[in-house]
């Protein structure tokens, strides 16, 4: 009986010897890649920007982070607040009274350098592009 539990027991330890390797786990599936974070629409507070309208008109502005904006263009340097209301940029320049000279411009999301393209209510186009140097 002893001699028959020893061949038993090394026959099984010699058909588990003789087994071919067991195939490895599949691996797991490659992870669909992740799509990058659409880009920020319209201007970055602090940054100064070069913009050009539809017509060749240039000039320059900067938002802040406190809700205000400046510009210099050709009629002149122009301060005023800057809010943006169901993704409009508006900005309304101080002393014409409130809401008078409120404009709202449209963004497209800006490209890898930081330049977008606004449409505004009226209709007019301006591309911004930070401003260098």
């Amino acid at each position: 009986m002893r001699t028959t539990l020893i061949v038993l027991a090394g026959a099984f330890a010699l058909a588990g010897c003789s087994q071919e390797a067991a195939e490895p786990a599949p691996a797991e599936p490659a992870a669909e890649p992740v799509a990058a974070a659409p880009a920020a629409a319209g201007p970055v507070a602090g940054t100064l920007y070069d913009v050009t309208y539809g017509d060749g008109t240039t000039a320059q502005f900067t938002v802040n982070a406190d809700g205000t904006y400046s510009a210099t263009g050709p009629d002149g340097d122009v301060t005023g607040t800057h809010v943006v209301e169901d993704g409009k940029h508006c900005f309304d320049p101080e002393g014409d009274g409130e809401n008078q000279g409120k404009m709202c411009w449209t963004p497209q999301p800006s490209d890898a350098g930081g330049t977008f393209t606004a449409t505004s209510d009226a209709g007019m186009t301006a591309t911004s592009t930070p401003a260098t140097g």
